[in-house]
């Protein structure tokens, strides 16, 4: 039963987990695009910050594996393993690919932006995808699910993110006027549009890596199978 009620709760805590790991690697890469950071767009900077940023997620996430599943300690190397080739791939990418980026929306929303972190981050989402269903699918039937769904979050999270700020910040600029002269006014303006953004990516690419996983354990239950264990450790 204790278990049982650790499969039904797992995806809930999946959602804030993979959500707010999203909404960081959103934020440090935009910041380092956009020129505002000491660190720029490259390989081995790609690398560096995914190490950094998949240990962290990787651990957090084996915390809660490791209630459900034995030898859970591979999903920390599988997840710092995607995140470090993933960061540096799609930092590599958003390096050289042109895109225009002068065409906008309002006066300080330019959809540029939006296509190259689309790119960027569907390629970061799938390496990190596929890296984690090397593991997962030791551990569920139909793990090929798993790197279809998160890749495709990934790869639409930027676009939902970046329509979510326009729309806030289009009723900012109806409602307030121009703010380029008042700070406190453009401070406002940029962290609301900012939480925005974030939060509706987080939701979008958290939600869909919850119910992803809880489809898979109802798959598993459904098929005949009981307690997450690698193959090694399955009762015969």
């Amino acid at each position: 039963m204790a278990r049982e009620r650790l499969n039904w709760s797992l995806p809930g805590m999946w959602v804030v987990l993979s959500g707010a790991s999203w909404a960081g690697y959103a934020f440090i890469t935009f910041i380092t695009a956009s020129g505002s950071a000491t660190i720029h767009l490259g390989l081995m900077n790609g690398a560096l910050v995914g190490a950094f940023w998949g240990v962290g997620v990787g651990l957090s996430q084996w915390i809660i594996l490791r209630l459900v599943a034995q030898q859970a300690g591979w999903w920390i190397i599988a997840t710092a393993l995607g995140w470090t080739v993933g960061v540096a791939l799609g930092w590599l990418v958003l390096e050289y690919i042109q895109v225009p980026v002068n065409d906008s929306v309002g006066s300080y929303f330019r959809w540029g932006w939006a296509l190259r972190g689309c790119i960027g981050s569907a390629v970061t989402g799938i390496v990190i995808a596929v890296s984690q269903w090397v593991i997962l699918r030791h551990w569920v039937r139909q793990a090929l699910l798993w790197p279809v769904a998160i890749a495709l979050a990934w790869a639409i999270a930027p676009i939902l993110a970046w329509l979510v700020g326009v729309s806030v910040g289009l009723l900012q600029e109806s409602a307030l006027g121009d703010i380029s002269m008042d700070l406190v006014l453009w401070l406002i303006f940029l962290s609301t549009t900012t939480t925005a953004s974030l939060l509706s990516g987080a939701l979008l690419v958290g939600g869909v890596s919850g119910i992803t996983l809880r489809r898979l354990l109802h798959l598993h239950k459904d098929a005949g199978g009981e307690y997450l264990q690698h193959p090694a450790k399955q009762r015969p």
